[in-house]
């Protein structure tokens, strides 16, 4: 073992040291258009700094609440009403579930670990979330009843869903067991979240202020008095839109919180809900077991053709610092085994398609005890004109092996 380890950290070293520089730039890669649902049935997209919107689909139902795009980013997925939607390329609208089992309308949407579709239902503690079936439409499973979960976010760090409760001000993550635990309450009524992965926590705006909650539920403040922002995204480089309903401007925030002006101020949207179109660099299609094999799909759609070199690891956090930056992996046994096991890590170093995708695979080994190990994967592109010769870092994405 300690040779292996050894010559996975040669290699890692071989790999790395092309671009750990120390250029320090703070660099404003915000790839993809933001996806915005807007009200009443209509998704957008926009492209960050311009004041044009250019209409993606318009769904059958009112009341739009939710937005995702699919772990290959290439289908989004809209909630509206008591429905939700497929959108495939070209805007060609499915329903994918006709009618939700309870609530009375649709909040908000977003993935599992194992890339399911998750819909948050409700009004005044009628409704709950729901785990769907993106190839068939079926209810996989239901939790959290007779609440009225407004938002939700997969936190990609512990593979919780965070779910914010408006009516009673509460945060409570769902295990992949069902069990809820409440996590946190907060001032005002909760409208939105996010994963934010530059600092490994979960970004929740509420009707006075957005809020930060890490792992371990400890709440601190991001932006203090923004008001009534009902739909929030994560960038590619950390920044943050936000975006009140029915109102116009997406407001622009750093990593940290501090405004640093707006993405949008054209004609209102709606503002009901947003996503990345990039949102998942890397993403697994598949649900993973001992014995199996583990499909992802590494998306990085403004560097078709480049390089690329994905990795894995047990452990995210604090992760590899390259300029400004944060490779969002530490150098543990299994990251350095990356580079020697091609046999194991199938296709984790290439050159990305004309679509900017690549699609490796893990041959996980058939050891029964493998089950409930959780491993984190992450993604670089490789520039030799970008700052440390990195163009673009992907987000974290952590699967538990069933």
């Amino acid at each position: 073992m300690l040779a292996i380890v050894s010559r996975a950290a040669a290699a890692v070293a071989a790999v790395l040291a092309g671009f750990v520089l120390l250029a320090v730039v703070d660099a404003q890669a915000m790839p993809g258009d933001l996806i915005i649902g807007g009200s009443p049935n209509t998704v957008f997209a926009v492209t960050p700094g311009t004041n044009t919107a250019t209409t993606v689909a318009a769904v059958p139902a009112g009341s739009l609440r939710g937005v995702m795009i699919g772990p290959d980013n290439t289908t989004y997925y809209v909630a509206a009403g008591l429905s939700v939607f497929e959108i495939t390329g070209g805007g060609v609208v499915t329903t994918l579930v006709a009618t939700l089992p309870f609530g009375k309308g649709t909040s908000w949407c977003d993935l599992d670990e194992d890339g399911h579709l998750l819909v948050s239902t409700g009004w005044s503690g009628s409704g709950g979330v729901v785990r769907v079936d993106r190839a068939t439409g079926g209810i996989l499973a239901t939790f959290m009843p007779s609440t009225f979960p407004n938002a939700l976010c997969l936190d990609r760090e512990t593979g919780d869903v965070v779910v914010g409760e408006i009516s009673i001000k509460t945060v409570f993550r769902v295990q992949r067991d069902g069990t809820v635990t409440t996590a946190a309450t907060l001032p005002s009524p909760i409208y939105a979240m996010d994963y934010h992965h530059l600092s490994g926590g979960i970004l929740i705006c509420t009707a006075r202020d957005v809020f930060h909650m890490d792992a371990l539920n400890q709440v601190t403040t991001f932006t203090p008095g923004t008001g009534y922002m009902k739909a929030i995204a994560v960038l590619g480089d950390g920044s943050v839109a936000i975006g009140a309903n029915n109102n116009a401007p997406i407001l622009h925030l750093d990593r940290y919180g501090a405004s640093i002006g707006t993405l949008y101020n054209g004609a209102s949207l709606g503002n009901s809900c947003m996503v990345v179109e990039d949102e998942h660099n890397i993403w697994s299609l598949n649900i993973p077991s001992p014995g199996g094999t583990l499909n992802l799909s590494v998306h990085f759609a403004g560097h078709p053709g480049k390089p690329y070199v994905a990795a894995a690891a047990l452990t995210a956090r604090p992760g590899l610092p390259v300029d400004s930056r944060v490779i969002p992996l530490n150098p543990d046994n299994l990251f350095m085994a990356t580079f020697v096991l091609p046999q194991v890590f199938v296709n984790f170093t290439g050159v990305l398609d004309a679509q900017g995708h690549a699609s490796p695979h893990v041959v996980i080994p058939g050891q029964p005890g493998l089950r409930g190990l959780r491993i984190y994967f992450a993604a670089v592109v490789l520039d030799a004109a970008a700052p440390s010769n990195l163009a673009q870092i992907s987000q974290l994405y952590g699967v538990t092996l069933q």
